[in-house]
């Protein structure tokens, strides 16, 4: 049961796409998350493995950044708590720029394999939407009416952008950055920069471009098994991107400035730079873990910025 309530008020500006869980484009997307402002973050164990959500109640609303975003993709589940019904009718209101929003309705079931606060048969199984907005899009507002049945948890995604084909990559220095440390790869010594949560790590770049980042973290020698870490991307001081990482030891890296710590792996993403100049600045919010990261641009990008 899928039921989606509009308000009597078109909203032109902004084209909804409803997309079922099991659509095959989104099969093979990677998608990365993005924090709203408001909301109770809520960390849901999905299938094993670590899920960040935002919980509103009814009457509670949060506000989410769409600056550079024209694709958003939502998950959203209900809460059971405290109900012993099987199935569940949820509501949750959605806001582009301020305007009025239009009333969605879902219905789900319990999800075994879901659990928070380590109670389990409490969280419903995911109802995604995919929304699309126009290039100048500045906010979503996500709110549950006062009158609204149920609290949900919101997950919000972009798209992770992908490498462009064919392309040859030179490594690039920051305009600033707070420390570096060396790693011997392959007989290859190669610069990394350290993340401080001032943000002081700065790279700058003139768009359209697409910038390669390779990003590390320093592990204790004595750590065990796989580690997990995220970065936080800002361009021009608004959040761009969230990306999260699980790694292990690398094994053909080694730190060679910096005894008692062993590199991760080499992790990859990539920051799509929009026409014009730039700056990108990156934290590692929340996680405490030390993260060094390493710049590339493509060949042409690179003549094309310098001229």
């Amino acid at each position: 049961m899928r039921v989606m309530i509009r308000h009597t008020r078109f909203l032109p500006t902004l084209l909804l796409l409803i997309t079922t869980l099991f659509s095959s484009n989104l099969a093979h997307a990677r998608w990365v998350s993005i924090k709203p402002t408001g909301g109770k973050k809520a960390v849901l164990q999905v299938a094993g493995r670590q899920r960040t959500f935002h919980r509103l109640s009814p009457g509670q609303s949060m506000i989410y950044n769409l600056t550079y975003i024209t694709q958003l993709r939502i998950d959203t589940r209900v809460d059971f708590y405290g109900r012993q019904s099987s199935e569940e009718v949820y509501t949750f209101r959605l806001a582009p720029d301020n305007a009025d929003g239009l009333l969605y309705a879902r219905a789900s079931i319990r999800e075994s394999t879901v659990t928070y606060k380590d109670q389990e048969n409490r969280i419903g199984e995911v109802r995604m939407l995919i929304l699309n907005f126009p290039p100048g899009s500045e906010t979503l507002t996500v709110s549950l009416d006062p009158e609204a049945p149920r609290p949900v948890f919101f997950r919000a995604m972009q798209e992770r952008a992908s490498a462009k084909a064919g392309i040859t990559w030179i490594a690039i220095d920051p305009v600033q950055y707070p420390g570096s440390v060396h790693l011997l790869s392959h007989d290859d010594v190669l610069d990394y920069y350290t993340i401080d949560e001032q943000g002081l790590l700065t790279f700058q770049c003139n768009g359209p471009a697409q910038v390669r980042v390779l990003a590390r973290a320093m592990l204790d020698e004595t750590m065990r098994g796989r580690y997990s870490f995220p970065v936080t991307v800002y361009e021009d001081g608004i959040q761009k991107a969230n990306h999260s990482f699980s790694t292990s030891f690398s094994r053909v890296a080694e730190i060679i400035d910096r005894p008692g710590l062993r590199p991760s792996r080499g992790e990859e993403f990539y920051i799509e730079v929009p026409r014009g100049r730039h700056d990108y600045t990156f934290s590692t919010y929340e996680n405490g873990a030390q993260v060094i990261l390493r710049f590339f641009l493509g060949e042409a990008d690179l003549r094309r910025t310098s001229d």
